[in-house]
């Protein structure tokens, strides 16, 4: 009887172990869908961090060198391309660009660096912006539909304050595996970023599939790692855009 009665207590406490978990697991969970699923969380501007702040203050030091007629703003994808494709990056010489990426950069970041002097004190004839993987692959609980109102938001910001330059606003590149999350939210973003163009001052770049083999699959020798861009990546890239850039900037 004791042992029966030892037993009981035990299996109770065992219990309420695992019902405080749970509800220690719910309120963790409830955390974070508080902080990051929030609807407004891909149109809120974020102040970089301070490593991030320097590369704005860097930005706002070119601008004031002057002579830009591209600028291509986005995340690492953007800011890597001068030292992983250095040869075809090097080819845009002739537009005179400003490459304004900034790696681990989410549409929040890039709204921040556009309210805070990244479009003043210049004039050029195109924009070119890609953005929006990390909001897909950082923070998993931010829907494709809230990640789309922080790149039409980008949109607009930039458009308020240039309104004479042509923007070209890229198809979000696939990443990670055919079936995975992250592609499948890329592409549902896409399809909702499409209908942003006007095909006259916005452009709609979907370069998606010049990235894929033919199983729908990305190949290591252009993203290593289902993600960023190798030489051969870069390479598809400016095949893709450089005589669209050429068309827009012949426009003006």
């Amino acid at each position: 009887m004791k042992w029966l009665l030892l037993f009981g207590v035990a299996f109770a406490l065992l219990l309420i172990l695992a019902y405080a978990n749970r509800y220690r697991l719910r309120q963790a969970k409830a955390f974070v869908l508080n902080r990051y699923a929030n609807p407004r969380a891909s149109t809120d501007a974020l102040t970089p961090t301070p490593k991030d702040l320097e590369r704005h203050r860097d930005f706002l030091e070119r601008i004031k060198r002057g002579n830009i007629d591209v600028v291509f703003f986005g995340d690492s994808i953007t800011d890597y391309w001068p030292i992983e494709g250095e040869n075809t990056w090097s080819r845009f010489a002739i537009y005179n660009p400003a490459n304004f990426g900034v790696s681990g950069d989410r549409t929040e970041h890039l709204l921040w660096r556009l309210q805070n002097g990244e479009l003043e004190g210049i004039n050029p004839k195109v924009i070119v912006v890609l953005i929006g993987t990390n909001n897909i692959g950082a923070i998993q609980y931010q829907r494709p539909e809230w990640i789309f109102h922080g790149i039409q938001k980008i949109v607009e910001t930039i458009q308020s304050r240039l309104p004479n330059a042509k923007i070209i606003l890229h198809a979000i590149f696939p990443r990670n595996t055919k079936d995975s999350d992250p592609r499948k939210r890329a592409t549902q973003v896409n399809e909702k970023i499409a209908k942003l163009a006007d095909g006259r001052k916005i452009i709609f770049a979907d370069f998606y599939s010049s990235f894929l083999d033919a199983n729908g699959e990305i190949s290591p020798d252009v993203m290593p790692d289902g993600l960023h861009l190798s030489t051969k990546g870069y390479d598809i890239w400016y095949q893709q855009l450089e005589p669209l850039l050429s068309r827009l900037m012949g426009e003006r």
